[in-house]
Parts: C-alpha cells; structure tokens; sequence
C-alpha cells in the first residue's frame, strides 16, 4: 500500500516570495489597474502577489484615487476577483485573474485572444506565476456582476517569479524512495505547474486540468493518472477532495497539505492532514492533523522520516519489553513446577524492574534513527501492530532470557546461590539481549549513551549484588568462580542465540 501527498505548490515547493519579473502591455497601465484590483488603502492584509504589484507601482510613482463602490471576490469557480469604483463621472470595472478567464470576458477578437493566450503559455514554460488584468469604464453602476465582467478591455500580463524553497528536490527524492509519491495540486497554470514540477526534479508525470475537464474524466480515469510527479492544475477544492477519496478508494495512504478555508474538506477527509502554520486559516488548522510551522515541503519528509523511526524503535521497545515479560512468567513457573524455589524474591523483582522497565525504556526512546527506515515501503493503515515479526521478535526475546536465566538457576543447588545466579544472568543477559535489537547494534556510545551506561549499570549491579555482601540485602549469597563461569556460559549462549535470531528473522529490515 504507497503512500501519497497532495502537495500546494505555492509557499510549500515555492517559498510563496514573489518578484514581479515580466510585464505584458503598457507597464504603468497594468501597475494602475493592479492598483484598482487591490482593496482601498491597504485596508485588508495583502497577499505576496499584492505587495509586490504595490511596491512596483509606488516604485512607478503610481497611485489609485476612487470611490470604491463594490468587490466580487475570488472564487474557484469564476477565477476572476474584481472591484467597481467611481472616478471622477464615470464608474471603472478593474478585473484581475487567471489569465484564460480574464481573455474570456474581453471583448477580442479570435486572433486577439489566440495571441494573449499564446503570450500566458510563453510566460509559464518559464515558470512564472501569470495573472491577468482587464478594465472597463461605464456611465452607471452595473446591476451584477455578471454585468461588470464583461465586454473588458485587456490590460495586460504580469509574471512573477517563486523561488523553489531550498531542499525541496531532496525532500521529494527522499520520499520517493520512501514509496511515497509526491502529486502537485495547484491552482497555478498548467505550464507553470508543470514547469515548476520538473525544477524539483518531479519528471514524467501526467498533467490534469481541474474544475470542468478533470469533472468530465470519470473517476477510473483519472484515478489510472493519478502516480507520482502528477501534477493536476487549475484544480478547484472540490477536485482536491475528490482525488483524495479517488486515491483513499485505491488504497494508498493519503496525506494532504492545505491553507485555505477551501481546503478544510479535503484537510478533513485525508488520513493525514497538513496545514500550513504561516498562512494557514483557523479552519485549515483545526481540519488538519499536523500544523507545519514553517510552511516547507521538507519538513513533510523529515516528519515522515521522524514517524518511522519512532514507529521502528516503538516496536523494538515492545518486542522487548513483552519478551521480557514472558521469560520472567516462564522463569518463575518451571522451577515451582519442578518443585523448586522461585528464583527470584520480591525484592529481586523490584531490582529487576527497574532496570527492565525504567532503563529500557530510557535507552530505546533515545536511539537515533534506524538506517534505510526511508527505503522501506509504508505500512499499511489496516496491519496490525502485533504482526508476525512482532510476534516473532517477543518469542525470540523470551527464549533468549529464558536460556540465560533459567539454566544457571536448575545447575545450581543452594538456593541462595541458585538466585543470585539468576539474577546476575538476568541484569546482564537482558541488556545484551536487548542490545541485539537495537537498529544498529554497532553505533557509536556517543550517538546513545543511555543504552550503554543502561547495559554496563545493569551488568555492574548484578556483579555487585552477587560477588558482594550487598547482595544479603535481598537474600542473595556470593557466586564462586564455578558458579559464575555457568552464569557467563548461560548468558553469553543466550545473546548469541539472540544474534542468530536476529539475522533469521531479518529484523533489521523489517523492524
């Protein structure tokens, strides 16, 4: 089962900067209606697009003095925002938008308009980010807004450069190799998407057109084109929604990022949602799983990075653990069984705990990363925690520390002596065993010193309460040589029992 990200793209592959770098007509033409586009006096907060446009056109000298009249706003339908303000005696239409739907409501010719569309598709095989400006001037107020958006003049073209956000080619590659696969979901051109796409190293996919093109595709269509480096453009966020079941139904793990109000459903709907902290709305945040606070598609892959590894230890820690658990049951009935002592009292077991529990725990939560975690294919959303490696890992701990502990404590016949056996075989044998689980048992003690110091504690306390009067405290009698050589015996059988489960089972790969 892959995994999947339906990414933005601007402010999450691009750093959401933009410079205005081409200017298509008369460029005080397009700076003044782009003034009139924008809301009276800065009153409302300005997108990048917006400042930018305002810097150029304070740079120009230029500025915008009217009576604002009425706003129609953005939408994912219309693609076109525009303002209504009277000027003196006569009302001006100022309209901005995406460049094919500002051609649209011109009043141009067909060569006209095959021109400024063919000028929009030069711009974005750059990259750039294109809108499109139109006017028109009227005697009166017009009654709708269907009415003010049409017959305009066009203005002109204004492209503006984002830069990609630095590591966002590594983030994509990582993931990938990851099995999980990256689509671009963007309101952006087509060509632009599509451009900004191959800069990231996102190569040969397919490329979709939302609103009604991608609605007139069923969905085995579009679900078929639907693989990593896809990018889907002009999508609106009914599409967004709809490719995250389209891909859920298909049976990838989906994870989507998002910072609109719009993008909430799809937010909601996804098995991950991500909002973006920065820029992000209330909605989006409270819809969404994870809030990303610096808005970058790197940090997606470092988390997924992050979560593995977490997964990866969290589950050595149990196998652990519950392996643990079931050589001290196993420990303590056989010998009662054979009608024997308990090898431990509760005062051992209290010792015992503290190492098993406390220390273990400490040392597994600190190791680092496990190699090749991100090579892995993801798991799926329905395995269970418990799955046959799993199961296989707390059986071979339990037959391990089993093996250790138990034979030195039945070779020996004092009782006293039997249990200190026990419990030295146990505090070392533990350790070490545990150690043959970790992801990289050879790794430097300075990349985790928890598990060391935990392992040579462990070992020197069980050497200091069985060689030691110590040991009396909890009714433990001093080990001979002859009965530490069986405990060393036991133990080191034990771990290398340990190490040749380890390399049977494969669990460095599937830990």
């Amino acid at each position: 089962m892959p995994g999947v990200v339906l990414t933005d793209k601007t402010g999450t592959l691009t750093e959401n900067t933009l410079y205005l770098d081409e200017v298509v007509g008369e460029p005080q033409a397009v700076l003044r209606t782009a003034l009139a586009c924008q809301a009276p006096d800065g009153r409302q907060s300005r997108e990048p697009l917006e400042r930018e446009l305002a810097r150029a056109a304070a740079d120009s000298g230029l500025a915008w003095v009217g009576e604002p009249l009425a706003v129609n706003s953005f939408d994912s339908a219309s693609k076109v925002l525009s303002r209504v303000w009277r000027v003196g005696d006569e009302v001006v239409v100022a309209a901005t938008g995406a460049p094919e739907a500002i051609v649209a409501r011109c009043a141009l010719l067909d060569a006209e308009r095959e021109e400024w569309l063919i000028k929009v598709e030069q711009l974005s095989r750059l990259g750039l980010r294109v809108i499109a400006f139109g006017c028109r001037y009227l005697p009166s107020r017009p009654a709708s807004r269907a009415e003010a958006e049409r017959d305009l003049t066009m203005i002109g073209l204004a492209g503006f450069v984002d830069p990609i956000r630095p590591g966002v080619k590594e983030a994509v590659a990582e993931l990938s190799r990851a099995g999980v696969a990256t689509v671009v979901v963007t309101g952006d051109h087509p060509r632009t998407a599509a451009t900004i796409a191959r800069d990231v190293c996102l190569l040969d996919g397919d490329i979709l057109t939302g609103g009604a093109t991608l609605d007139a595709l069923d969905d085995e269509a579009v679900t078929a084109r639907l693989r990593h480096a896809t990018v889907v453009a002009r999508a609106t966020p009914a599409d967004k929604l709809r490719l995250v079941r389209l891909l859920q139904t298909r049976g990838d793990v989906v994870a989507v990022t998002g910072d609109g109000v719009n993008d909430a459903p799809a937010l909601a709907a996804a098995d991950v949602g991500i909002a973006m902290g920065r820029r992000g709305s209330d909605l989006a945040r409270e819809a969404a799983d994870v809030v990303l606070t610096d808005d970058a598609y790197p940090t997606v892959a470092a988390a997924v990075a992050r979560g593995r590894n977490i997964g990866s230890q969290l589950r050595r820690a149990v196998a652990f653990y519950l392996g643990a658990k079931l050589a001290l049951v196993t420990v303590m009935v056989v010998p009662l069984l054979l009608g024997r002592d308990a090898p431990f009292t509760p005062a051992s077991i209290v010792l015992l705990e503290l190492f098993m529990d406390l220390g273990a725990s400490v040392a597994f939560v600190a190791e680092p990363g496990a190699p090749g975690v991100m090579q892995r294919p993801p798991r799926p959303t329905h395995a269970r925690f418990l799955d046959r490696t799993e199961l296989a890992t707390i059986g071979l701990v339990g037959l391990a520390l089993t093996a250790a502990v138990l034979p030195a404590f039945l070779i020996i016949d004092t009782v006293g002596h039997a249990r200190a056996a026990a419990v030295l075989a146990w505090l070392a044998g533990h350790a070490l065993i545990a150690w043959t689980l970790r992801a990289q048992p050879t790794l430097s003690w300075t990349s985790n010193p928890a598990f060391p110091v935990w392992a040579l504690a462990a070992a020197a306390v069980g050497l200091v309460v069985t060689l030691t009067p110590v040991g009396h405290a909890i009714h433990l009698d001093k080990l001979s040589a002859a009965e530490l050589a069986i405990v060393g015996g036991t133990t080191a059988a034990a771990v290398v029992a340990a190490v040749v489960g380890r390399l049977l089972l494969r669990l460095e790969s599937r830990l």
